[in-house]
């Protein structure tokens, strides 16, 4: 779902970076094929599905955060999770109870 990453520490720093691979060719959205649209929609449902277990959501899931690999979405924005249920969650009372119409 997530694609493969490395965190690296700055020196005498507690704060990192992550570096994932690069995916070429970057396909927009506006490019993709009806099965792309498809594939990305089911990725984010699993995603969600898979993180609202730890108490988490997907809270900017958008297809600007889905790159393609091998006609394999995977999910790029790992600043997107966000806790549920707290004012963290951006979008709390406009999703109340949505995704848990999933579970």
């Amino acid at each position: 779902i997530i694609l493969p990453f490395e965190f690296r520490k700055f020196k005498k720093k507690e704060l990192g970076v992550i570096i994932q691979d690069e995916i070429k060719p970057n396909i927009a959205p506006c490019e993709w094929t009806f099965e792309m649209f498809i594939l990305a929609v089911n990725l984010i449902l699993c995603a969600e599905s898979t993180v609202s277990k730890m108490n988490l959501t997907i809270d900017d899931p958008h297809p600007w955060n889905i790159l393609f690999r091998n006609k394999c979405p995977y999910l790029i924005d790992l600043g997107a999770f966000n806790f549920r249920n707290t004012n963290l969650h951006r979008s709390n009372e406009q999703v109340k109870g949505f995704w848990d119409s999933f579970n």
